[in-house]
């Protein structure tokens, strides 16, 4: 047969944790903060390159999320080949993440971002191909 018995020690122990967990409140309501993601800003960059030259335009981001370059109009010629990229910018010049070496108007170029940073757009004549100066617009969207 078991005999239990009580020492003075233990029964000061199971006192305390009485005490203790009759002082504890459960709060179970959970209010969380929402994340707010801003609207995209839109902005519309508009040049020139000549051949085997770049155009470069920094830019800021505020938060996080999509990046996008859509390589709008090239005049005189549509159909001309050019590089569209973007990157990070780090005060002097534009470093390369993603590219298309042969965009053509309409091309379209996305890239994410995991927080508010220096950027770059660039257009350039990525093959040495272009014949003369081409005008360009990019409509640029970002967080």
């Amino acid at each position: 047969m078991f005999r239990m018995t009580s020492s003075p020690l233990c029964s000061l122990l199971v006192v305390l944790l009485a005490v203790t967990a009759a002082g504890c409140k459960r709060d179970t309501t959970f209010d969380p903060t929402p994340v707010v993601i801003p609207d995209p800003t839109t902005v519309v960059v508009e040049g020139s390159i000549m051949p085997n030259g770049a155009f470069t335009h920094p830019f800021l981001t505020f938060s996080f999320g999509t990046v996008q370059a859509t390589l709008v109009a090239l005049e005189p010629d549509p159909e001309a080949i050019v590089g569209l990229a973007l990157g990070t910018w780090n005060g002097a010049s534009c470093q390369v993440i993603i590219a298309d070496d042969r965009a053509t108007q309409g091309v379209v170029v996305t890239g994410r971002v995991a927080s508010a940073g220096s950027l770059c757009v660039r257009v350039y004549d990525a093959n040495g191909g272009l014949p003369g100066a081409v005008s360009f617009s990019i409509q640029l969207v970002h967080p």
